[in-house]
């Protein structure tokens, strides 16, 4: 028996055409009150990417940097054509080549100017080993090591029932990308 895996659009909701391309995904890199430093994925049909295209315009990013904790980070998408109209010393490429390079701070110092641990997660709490019964298989970000592997394919309805607990749809050993991500079948 086989499996067809139907994706949708994250703007219009509209079935992907595997044959027509499928789904292309989208960083979304600037949007207006969004945090700068968290980007988001979305995922588009090949026809709505050619009507962003039909809509895009050629733009320049601009933030200012707040002088202290209290100010507020502002944030500017502006045409390329009209910031050039305030490049009044020259023109507006010389003008950005001519700018002083920005480059992000190294460390990342903690309020109470510690930097950070890598043994622990940005709040101060404790990193969540995911080889740990407690924690195989919820979800995650990183690579599924074999210990959890092995654990979530041994256990795999104490696991579901964890999940479920938790919020989260149950593992399906049926599922292609579940079956690759915790070693089912092989």
């Amino acid at each position: 028996m086989g499996e067809k895996v139907v994706r949708f659009s994250d703007l219009s909701g509209q079935m992907a055409d595997a044959a027509a391309g499928g789904l292309i995904p989208l960083t979304v890199t600037d949007y207006p009150d969004a945090d700068p430093d968290q980007r988001v994925r979305i995922e588009v049909t090949p026809d709505e990417l050619e009507k962003i295209g039909k809509l895009s315009i050629a733009a320049v990013g601009l933030e200012t940097e707040p002088a202290n904790e209290e100010e507020k980070r502002s944030r500017f998408v502006v045409p390329i054509a009209k910031l050039a109209t305030l490049a009044t010393v020259g023109p507006i490429e010389e003008v950005l080549a001519n700018a002083e390079p920005v480059t992000p701070a190294k460390t990342q110092k903690r309020p109470n100017g510690e930097r950070r641990s890598h043994n622990q997660r940005a709040d101060g709490g404790p990193l969540v080993n995911y080889n740990e019964p407690d924690n195989a298989g919820l979800p995650h970000k990183g690579k599924i090591g074999e210990a959890e592997a092995a654990f979530v394919r041994e256990n795999l309805e104490l696991v579901n029932t964890r999940r479920a607990a938790a919020g989260h749809a149950p593992i399906d050993p049926s599922n292609p990308e579940h079956a690759k991500r915790y070693g089912f079948g092989s």
